[in-house]
């Protein structure tokens, strides 16, 4: 096995200083100013409804946020446990 300060020394996290340095070099090009457009509104019960039917593919009208996408995906979910 590899040991960071050799076998009988204190763990080092080799892995979280790697973090902070990029995270410090990502923060020093100025991107924390830079906020995300938010996505459009969309129609959570027009996207619910064509998810829920069987079919293979389906354009959303407009991007969603992974938090909504999978609100809707739990709708459909706890849905088909009702019937």
């Amino acid at each position: 096995p590899w040991w960071p300060h050799g076998e009988k020394g204190g763990f080092f996290n080799i892995g979280l200083q790697n973090w902070h340095g990029v995270r410090k070099q990502w923060k020093s090009y100025g991107h924390d100013d830079e906020r995300m457009p938010k996505p459009p509104l969309v129609d959570v019960e027009d996207v619910t409804d064509e998810l829920s039917k069987l079919r293979r593919t389906y354009t959303l009208p407009a991007p969603l946020s992974l938090s909504d996408i999978l609100d809707i995906f739990v709708d459909i979910w706890d849905d088909e446990e009702m019937r």
